[in-house]
């Protein structure tokens, strides 16, 4: 039987650091024209009453194809480094505030991070992290319902996808149990048995600030030929071939596709292509050439399609010492001399959004991650960011 967590001493320094502290020193390298500076301001004032323990890692969500530059805001969270603790309350200075600590959502995050870190559970060894979702540019609550993603890690070579639906079953009986019943547990079901071996869901996401009953599955390893049988057995209300012609003209530009869909009694009409962009020297090819073809078919504008190149790079310490979050430069001098603070932006991956008889649209989505760095390697880093290695 397992059992749950105990609380653990409060990390020192943490009491006063914030999510928000990760932002505010990005000020001079979040392109307006991507987020504008209400919105970067309204993200700042929600991660601000958060604990800065519960992410080392979070975003934007910038809608591609007007002058909007509205963005919504998300934040990772792991075990190992610590983060799935605090959501789970297992510290108590460094806790979420009193008044989202009673809302529905909010207790959900901390039960599903309790069967996460709980001895013996078997999400311990299946799930690899959890993302919080905030839709700020469409909900002033957007704090109070977050949407909430689990990642499970990769499967074996080889294995059969339906290999996965103990662990899945595992997680959705915490987060989203009806997920597990009726028609949704049957197309649940379905969707694990259709799948090609080599694919694997990566990504559940349950939509609460949304109001959705259907989950979120992101699917990784789809062969784009497999796309249209795969959504035929799905039965899903359009064309597959229309959604293969898309992986193929824009998955040209991507090193990896990622297929995302809307499970409820069925699948839902929308369809979402995560195209991401790779870590070697095409990196920031790919990024051009993939904007530039969402400019042509007006899913981007050109003026954030010149944004998107613009962000990627290194926000450092050193070159505002005195303004630097206190946390994140005491973390530099506890690991020693020659570390430097520092947070690495780039674009995680572009969301293209297709729907029967509707326009493309497209999604960037834009990573802040700090990272300790040696002093003696910055100029290595700094040309690596610029030359998209």
């Amino acid at each position: 039987m397992n059992s749950e967590p105990s609380p653990n001493p409060d990390p020192p320094g943490l009491c006063a650091f914030s999510v928000a502290d990760y932002l505010r020193p990005l000020a001079g390298d979040l392109p307006g024209t991507l987020v504008a500076a209400p919105a970067r301001d309204a993200i700042i004032d929600l991660a601000a009453r958060l604990p800065g323990a519960i992410t080392s890692f979070c975003g934007f969500e910038c809608p591609l194809g007007s002058a909007d530059a509205r963005a919504d805001f998300l934040l990772c969270s792991t075990r190992e480094e610590g983060h799935a603790g605090v959501l789970a309350g297992m510290h108590d200075s460094i806790a979420l505030a009193p008044e989202l600590r009673t809302q529905p959502a909010w207790q959900r995050v901390a039960a599903f991070c309790r069967a996460w870190l709980a001895a013996g559970s078997p999400l311990g060894g299946e799930l690899m992290n959890t993302w919080l979702e905030f839709d700020i540019a469409s909900d002033a609550d957007a704090l109070v319902e977050p949407s909430m993603f689990f990642g499970t890690h990769p499967p074996a070579p080889g294995a059969d996808p339906r290999g996965q639906l103990a662990a899945l079953r595992e997680a959705l009986a915490v987060l989203d149990p009806p997920a597990l019943h009726g028609h949704r547990g049957r197309a649940l079901e379905t969707l694990l048995a259709a799948l090609p071996r080599g694919c694997h869901v990566f990504q559940v996401g349950a939509m609460w600030s949304r109001g959705q009953a259907a989950i979120r599955l992101c699917l990784r390893g789809v062969e784009h030929v497999a796309v249209p049988a795969l959504l035929d057995v799905l039965d899903w209300p359009g064309d597959g071939d229309d959604v293969a012609v898309l992986l193929d003209t824009f998955g040209a530009h991507a090193s990896r596709v990622d297929l995302d869909l809307d499970l409820g009694t069925r699948i839902g009409p929308k369809i979402g292509l995560e195209c991401y962009l790779g870590t070697d020297a095409a990196t920031a090819a790919r990024l051009a050439a993939l904007s530039a073809a969402l400019v042509r078919v007006d899913a981007c504008t050109p003026a954030k399609a010149a944004a998107l190149d613009a962000y990627q790079g290194l926000t450092l310490q050193d070159a505002a010492p005195a303004h630097w979050p206190p946390h994140l430069a005491a973390l530099a001098r506890a690991g020693g001399r020659g570390l430097s603070s520092a947070l690495c932006r780039w674009v995680h991956h572009i969301k293209l959004v297709h729907e029967p008889g509707q326009a493309l649209t497209a999604k960037a989505y834009l990573a802040v991650e700090h990272h300790l760095l040696a002093r003696r390697e910055l100029r290595a880093h700094i040309d690596a960011m610029r030359s998209g290695a």
